[in-house]
């Protein structure tokens, strides 16, 4: 879904198109980290830390505050379900603790 939303939305009329395409891909990576976590043990606690301190200073960064609009609301419908995945994954124990 983040590919696709990502996709259909790399060209949209925003105020400042390079700050979006870095949030999209930022989203896309996120997204994309997520899935590897539910196929394998992957990714470490340190990888998903830094992926969710990425997300939520992307989403930050690159919000045009002057003019929100609509960019405000589709960043944060798309930041936080991911930003929560994270939380989620950092949140439940590591196989290697619970095995402890």
């Amino acid at each position: 879904m983040a590919a696709y939303l990502g996709w259909t939305s790399w060209d949209a009329a925003i105020p400042d198109l390079v700050a979006h395409r870095i949030f999209l891909a930022t989203c896309m990576l996120v997204a994309l980290l997520l899935a590897l976590r539910l196929a394998t043990p992957l990714p470490g606690r340190m990888v998903q830390a830094v992926a969710l301190g990425a997300l939520i200073g992307v989403a930050l960064g690159t919000t045009p505050w002057q003019e929100l609009g609509e960019v405000f609301w589709y960043q944060l419908w798309w930041s936080v379900p991911l930003a929560v995945g994270i939380v989620l994954m950092l949140w439940t124990p590591s196989d290697s603790s619970s095995k402890a």
